[in-house]
């Protein structure tokens, strides 16, 4: 399979969502192995299968698991993929099998580089893959991916399939699956499978469950949504409010409430073709737009449930068929969870108004201009409106730090019963609070409602709405004005804290996704005149300075946001503002008290005009607390260039209006806008990505991001917030995660040394103890040979308990520290080391115990077992945040091997976070490495603290201990501990071991020896000497023995047997092993038996015969050169004598043997088994 294509880059930055990370990759991962770990026994599969592309001919379901495990990866990087010029079968070939610790992937070295950042962090992962000379040859490719996946699939008797997708459940038939090509290569007796893919294995759908995985929202998925869906939305919307804005001058009062709604419904019916629901009528929500009297509750009931539908001219939607005060409307995005109702309000034209604005359009010289005013009933209902809005909010934020709907919607209850109070003729109505209503919703990704569970966190996104039903009229008493409606869709993050005392608490965020969509709007009805046409020539106010130049205005308020845009007319004596083309707001001596101006401090930066106001003098919608009106002229525009060019000197050369102060910063209360606005325009003037275009929307987001960033991952409750939040700088921490201070620390610190078998860790240790064998006391600690991994970690704890008594002995002097070196044992999991140390059972060691930093050490050239499959807990030893440093110990430079490059790649895409230094054999020499490694809080950086608890939350709590049982022998490393009694020949043991290499074997790598270690003594010494052997290396080490237990310190010295050999491998026999270790050994003469003639060979007769061919002949006998002849007249070619030579030869040799059998019989005893 020959391609001449560029290899694909595995960087990060190819990943096209900015809030994609391996935290919320490994989050994912979590949620779908969750399924496999349910309490129902009985129905939960072993493991969970996907195939992608025609190995599964293209089926939907593992195509959307895919996708989701790979944040899309086959849409959002199809145009990159189609430009790589492989083909689509080659990008797909893929499958993945996901157990409950375990995942498996086979893939091709094409695709393995594009999959390395999505998945190169997951936990106990084993990538199936050949490397690119060995995919060249096509039928050796196909063969290996049948041989994979029959591995990958042993030991699973029952899979999962996901069959269903998401909104299109379809009914599941095992036989499906049975006609996949890569299914029906399982049962070719040639593989091993042992027959028919469905008659080995159950097989089940898993989709429902998936589909539910699916809906829980991460930031990734955030974003997309944000993104897509919501600028979707928000376009709509705008469209509606567009068409409003435009009708002001042909009559709002001619349209009706369905040409009204027309581009929220046209969005969700084109949008809703080919849904599961709109074919079975499975969803009910549906947009609407109703005005005044229809909103009556009974009416807006029966719209919500599709029971009927409304559609009546705007202006007969009022009491008693006249005009109505505001419209409801809500939009829904048609497959999905995004939704929200406003409430937009309606008022009519004054005849001065009407007058006035018309004799400048009928050619006459201007007139002044006459604003209307808000009626009692329009004035209440804004303000009703606007204590809803804040209501909300708050409720929202009560919620996310909360989880407690009841305690929620009664405080939002209140809180609109305190708005009313104000209002005597509501006095009655708040009484009965029936006709208010505030409800909490979730909705899963298919925009499915779901109930919220009273103090149970979850990952939907949800509703919050608030209904006034049937507020009744204070101008015409006994009528009912309509009904008021707000609700935002948003979605919350819950930190669980765990306090000093033990307690827990919440800490929450929440993003107001529809909080782009305007909350306020107003249009007049029966006015078909442009105000701006009359405000061109007013003279009352003297010259015209800006002539109705686009500013964006607001108050602190949260009715105001987002920050609406306005039409800015400055006059020497008076600032107007038009808003949708109609309303218009005069600001001048009469109502304004005061003016400050703050101007950034770069030309990108907003200008912001702050104006104080009397508030009995403006609209309900713009009155606020602080009685500020805000401003904010565009960056690098006309407006701003003539404000600060004509209108500030004008203003400030008469007295009309008060003086325009400069302040140097903003209001606490509009911070947040103006950083917001500041984005907003930044993205505005530079190529910006999406996401950062819709940062420029949202005031919160990137805090809140960052939040969602950690609830989103765990639900573990942690007691190191700030350090999760990123909110402080590095400091050094303690084990229990709480800051230290390095110099003040008085107790043991442990530098942790880690690596597989052969990765010169150990020669590492010898490196560090000769460096700093005069100003550092170490104590080390090592495996002993036979010890088990357990027997280790007790040991450890044991030694640092005593480490700890007698460093509190000696605490009053200035030496008040004490290091610990460990090396790990074998192929051990480093998370299980470190959690060994932090969690001591003795709550005073464990105080009193800190890591200083971890190092692993890598060889390239036995990182991998075949292929790209790596030795067992190698990626897991090099995980984000449980290393510091990776050490290179071999293959140095790349023209040595290319294993180094290709281990690295590997490696950064585990872990982009770590050091990497290069060391021959575990020699370091530079001194900012030995720096590095002997640190002593590297390890309690708080970049590292989150990254543990991000990746592996409940790490330290003993949640990611390795599988107990490996999901195939063929991947475990099992060690096999032989003790025996007797010297070893050295050639005889040194050539076998050199064999070993030649003798491994293709997967299922059984009796595959791939460790020899241990301590034995040879037959020409009498010395005790220590052996490893390293057979995919060939490595091999024979040195004298020494205790390397403890040096520099007090420790643990461990008894030792005479001999003892480790053979480590999948699947080892130990009687196999026996037989291979006693051909090392002296072996046993066995007894010879005698010698007879037959047993003699011709060329031992003739040897014979030479050899006495010479000697003298029997009477009767002569030589005449060639022959020899007798008197008798007998010729013979041989010595008449040679039976008498050759029995002769046969006494000799019996002789021979009869003495050595004596003799081995004599020395039986010293000829003993190796394990007798």
């Amino acid at each position: 399979m020959s391609h001449k294509f560029k290899r694909p880059s595995s960087a990060r930055r190819h990943i096209k969502l900015e809030t994609f990370s391996l935290f919320v990759s490994g989050a994912r991962l979590r949620r779908i192995q969750e399924l496999l770990k349910s309490e129902d026994t009985d129905n939960k599969p072993d493991a969970i299968l996907c195939i992608a592309g025609i190995d599964s001919r293209y089926h939907e379901g593992s195509t959307e698991l895919i996708d989701y495990l790979l944040f899309g990866f086959f849409e959002r990087r199809k145009a990159e993929l189609e430009q790589s010029g492989y083909e689509e079968e080659v990008i797909d070939d893929l499958i993945m099998l996901i157990r409950r610790h375990e995942v498996d992937i086979y893939c091709n070295p094409v695709n393995y580089h594009y999959l390395l950042p999505y998945v190169a962090h997951w936990r106990n992962l084993r990538f199936h893959c050949m490397t690119d000379k060995e995919y060249e040859d096509d039928e050796a490719a196909e063969e290996f991916k049948i041989q994979s996946f029959v591995a990958m699939m042993h030991g699973v008797k029952k899979v999962g399939i996901p069959h269903n997708i998401l909104g299109q459940p379809a009914k599941f038939d095992h036989m499906i699956v049975e006609k996949w090509p890569i299914i029906q290569a399982y049962a070719l007796e040639d593989y091993k499978g042992g027959g028919f893919f469905t008659l080995q294995k159950t097989v089940v759908d898993v989709g429902a469950q998936l589909t539910e995985v699916y809906s829980h929202i991460d930031p990734c998925s955030l974003e997309v949504l944000l993104i897509e869906q919501m600028t979707q939305f928000e376009r709509q919307w705008q469209t509606l409010i567009d068409n409003l804005d435009i009708s002001v001058s042909t009559g709002i009062d001619k349209l009706t409430e369905e040409k009204v709604c027309e581009p929220l419904w046209s969005y969700y019916k084109h949008g809703s073709v080919g849904s599961e629901d709109t074919k079975t009528g499975g969803r009910q929500r549906q947009p609407y737009v109703l005005c005044g009297t229809n909103s009556r509750r009974i009416v807006m009931d029966d719209v919500r449930n599709s029971r009927t539908s409304v559609n009546m001219e705007i202006s007969k939607c009022g009491i008693n068929n006249e005009s109505p005060k505001f419209m409801v409307c809500h939009g829904i995005s048609p497959r999905g969870p995004v939704c929200c109702t406003r409430t937009y309000f309606l008022h009519g034209e004054s005849s001065t108004s009407k007058a006035s604005l018309s004799s400048k359009a009928s050619g006459h010289s201007p007139a002044d201009l006459t604003i209307p005013q808000e009626d009692q009933d329009s004035k209440m209902l804004v303000d009703l409106y606007s204590v809803m809005v804040d209501s909300v909010l708050a409720g929202i934020k009560h919620y996310s730090q909360t989880l407690s709907v009841h305690k929620t919607r009664a405080r939002v209850v209140d809180q609109i019963c305190e708005g009313c109070r104000g209002y005597p003729d509501l006095t009655k109505y708040i009484q009965r609070k029936s006709d208010i209503v505030f409800t909490i919703e979730a909705y899963d990704q298919d925009g499915r409602g779901h109930s919220v569970e009273e103090g149970s966190r979850s990952l939907f996104l949800k509703s919050a709405s608030i209904c006034l039903y049937d507020i009744p009229s204070s101008l015409i008493p006994g009528k009912t004005l309509g009904s008021l409606v707000f609700s935002e869709i948003f979605q919350d993050s819950v930190i669980s804290v765990q306090r000093e005392d033990g307690t827990l608490e919440f800490c929450g965020e929440a993003l107001v996704l529809t909080s782009i969509i305007p909350r306020y709007r107003a249009w007049p009805l029966g006015c078909k005149v442009d105000p701006s046409d009359a405000l061109h020539g007013l003279r009352k106010y003297g010259k015209l300075l800006l002539p109705g130049e686009t500013v964006r205005v607001c108050t602190d308020k949260d009715l105001t946001h987002p920050v609406t845009t306005a039409e800015l007319y400055a006059y020497e004596a008076a600032i107007f503002l038009v808003f949708q083309r109609a309303t218009v707001l005069p600001l001048n001596k009469d109502n304004v008290k005061s003016l400050q101006m703050f101007v950034g401090e770069s030309s990108e930066a907003p200008s912001v005009l702050m104006v104080e106001v009397y508030p009995d003098t403006i609209p309900a919608f713009l009155q606020s607390a602080d009685h500020l009106i805000y401003i904010t002229v565009v960056p690098k525009s006309k407006a701003k260039m003539s404000f600060f060019k004509e209108v500030l000197p004008e203003w400030k050369s008469h007295d009309s209006l008060p003086h325009v102060d400069l302040c140097d910063v903003l209001p606490a209360t509009f911070q947040e806008t103006a950083q917001q606005l500041q984005l907003e325009f930044y993205n505005d003037f530079h190529p910006s990505t999406p996401y950062r275009h819709v940062q420029g929307k949202f005031s919160n987001l990137n805090k809140f991001m960052t939040h969602f960033s950690v609830s989103s991952v765990t639900s573990l409750p942690t007691n190191s917030l700030p350090i999760m939040l990123q909110e402080i700088k590095e400091v050094e921490t303690s084990p229990s995660e709480t800051p230290v201070t390095s110099s003040n620390f008085r107790g043991i610190t442990v530098t942790v040394l880690g690596g597989i078998p052969g990765s010169h860790k150990e020669q590492l240790c010898d490196t560090l103890l000769y460096l700093t064998e005069s100003h550092i006391r170490w104590t080390v600690l090592r495996q002993t040979v036979g010890a088990t991994q357990s027997v280790l970690l007790g040991e450890l704890q044991d030694t640092l308990s005593k480490m700890w008594s007698s460093m509190r002995r000696r605490l009053s002097s200035p030496e008040a520290g004490n290091r610990l070196l460990l090396v790990t044992p074998g192929f051990t999991d480093i998370t299980e080391v470190i959690s060994a140390i932090i969690n001591h059972p003795n709550p005073d060691v464990q105080s009193h115990v800190r890591i200083g930093s971890v190092t692993v050490c890598i060889d390239p050239f036995i990182s991998f077992i075949q292929h790209r499959l790596t030795f067992p807990n190698l990626l897991n030893q090099c995980m984000q945040g449980f290393v510091n440093n990776i050490l290179i110990t071999s293959a140095t430079s790349i023209q040595q091997n290319s294993s180094l490059e290709e281990i690295q790649t590997l490696l950064r895409s585990v872990n982009s976070d770590v050091a990497f230094f290069l060391a021959e054999k575990g020699n370091v020499k530079r001194s900012m490495d030995v720096d590095a490694i002997l640190s002593e809080t590297a390890f309690m950086e708080n970049s590292k603290v989150r990254a543990r608890e991000m990746l592996c939350p409940g790490w330290s709590e003993g949640l990611y201990k390795s599988p107990p049982s490996p999901a195939s022998p063929a991947f475990s490393m099992r060690d096999t501990e032989l003790t025996f009694s007797q010297p070893l020949v050295r050639n005889l043991f040194i050539n076998k071991l050199r064999a070993l290499k030649g003798q491994l074997t293709n997967y299922p790598f059984t009796g595959n020896i791939f460790v020899v270690h241990g301590y034995v003594s040879f037959t020409d010494s009498e010395d005790l000497m220590d052996v490893q052997y390293i057979v995919k290396s060939d490595q091999l080490s024979v040195h004298k023995h020494v205790n390397k237990t403890v040096a520099n310190g007090d420790g643990l010295h461990l008894s030792q047997r005479k001999y003892c050999l480790v053979f480590t491998g999948p699947e080892l026999q130990v009687n196999t092993v026996k037989d291979w270790l006693r051909g090392c050994g002296r072996q046993k003469p066995e007894l010879k038996k005698l010698l007879s003639k037959k047993d003699l060979t011709k060329d031992e007769i003739k040897k014979i015969h030479k050899e006495h061919h010479l000697d003298p002949l029997p009477a009767g006998w002569f030589y005449n050169g060639t022959q020899f002849v007798s008197f008798d007249g007998e010729k013979q070619d041989l010595h008449p004598n040679l039976e008498t030579f050759i029995q002769d030869y046969i006494d000799q040799k019996n002789k021979e043997v009869s003495e050595y059998n004596a003799e081995v019989r004599r020395s039986a005893d010293q000829y003993l088994d190796l394990f007798a």
